[in-house]
């Protein structure tokens, strides 16, 4: 199945989350669920999960031979993917509302991703927001070292955060190595 713009465009983005592992080739596709009424197409690597909502894909496994924004080639896997919606988060505590890519200038700089882990208080892999661009997003958490959501348009991201050791905490909106937790 060949699937041209625009709806390339969405799963471009939600295919940025799957994983490049041959030996965990279930990850390295893209998933078709309908849930009532909303199809969703969705792609994870273990450490992110992307989905959003598609038209015109029938339910299933595929693999994604061609992945360019332009065009995406779909065949028909064999593999179970695993159930997605285990490790979508029921509830969050957080929120906050953010134009990611902007900064106080209103232009894009390279301190507006620090602007970003400042108001959410908790570090993300970059590599797990290029798929964002420029816009508004809303980001939903419930504790730093959990999993947490960020949301743009229908289009969703569960991202895990960086795991440190030593791990950081944040004091006055300021990251700092928890040296009390390190053993010798």
């Amino acid at each position: 199945m060949i699937i041209n713009k625009p709806q390339s465009d969405t799963l471009y983005r939600v295919l940025q989350a799957r994983s490049t592992d041959k030996y965990r080739d279930f990850l390295t596709g893209l998933h078709v669920e309908t849930i009532g009424e909303v199809t969703y197409a969705v792609a994870t690597d273990g450490k992110r999960l992307h989905y959003d909502m598609v038209a015109v894909i029938p339910d299933g496994e595929y693999s994604v031979p061609v992945c360019k924004r332009n065009q995406i080639v779909l065949e028909p896997a064999d593999w179970q993917f695993p159930n997605w919606r285990k490790v979508v988060p029921d509830s969050f505590s957080h929120m906050v509302e953010w134009s990611y890519g902007k900064n106080a200038y209103g232009d894009d700089r390279p301190g507006s991703l620090f602007q970003f882990y400042r108001a959410i208080e908790c570090p993300v892999n970059p590599k797990f927001l290029e798929c964002l661009g420029s816009g508004d997003i809303t980001v939903f958490w419930t504790q730093a070292d959990k999993a947490m959501a960020i949301r743009q348009g229908s289009f969703v991201a569960i991202v895990m955060p960086l795991q440190m050791d030593p791990p950081l905490k944040v004091q006055n909106g300021i990251f700092k190595l928890d040296l009390e937790t390190v053993t010798a």
